[in-house]
């Protein structure tokens, strides 16, 4: 069973562009939904469970506290901020990258689990090391 996204940003293009990529992995961990508005985000985490909650710097309403998720990822404009809060992620990297680095954030931030962060991550993005990272991160979100 896939895990929900939703992906919250004031930048539609943005938001919908993830999300799609998401979605068209086809043994994607995810499922990802699009948002650009806190109410409609709050709207439908009434009714579904979602897994992890990326929210970008611009949004319409900057706090997500009251947005019930699993986890909360923020997408950072800046490289510098790039996860010194372990929360955050940079937002201008490629599809792969940020997917690799929510598994890697979400298994940081689970309470129980044999597998370590390092584990998921692939440097180099060769199908040698991105396939064992695919199925480690399958394995975790089960």
């Amino acid at each position: 069973m896939k895990k929900l996204m939703a992906v919250y940003d004031a930048d539609t293009r943005y938001a919908e562009r993830l999300s799609d990529y998401v979605n068209r992995k086809e043994k994607g961990v995810f499922t990802a939904q699009a948002f650009t508005s806190k109410e409609k985000l709050a709207e439908y985490a009434k009714k579904h469970e979602i897994d992890v909650l990326l929210s970008g710097e611009r949004t319409d309403s900057g706090d997500i506290s009251g947005i019930p998720s699993a986890q909360k990822i923020y997408m950072s404009e800046e490289t510098e901020k790039q996860m010194d809060s372990g929360k955050e992620i940079y937002k201008f990297q490629s599809g792969d990258d940020i997917i690799r680095e929510v598994m890697a954030a979400s298994v940081r931030f689970r309470e129980s689990g044999p597998i370590l962060p390092e584990l998921l991550t692939s440097p180099g993005g060769s199908s040698v090391s991105t396939r064992p990272s695919e199925d480690a991160g399958r394995h975790v979100w089960r």
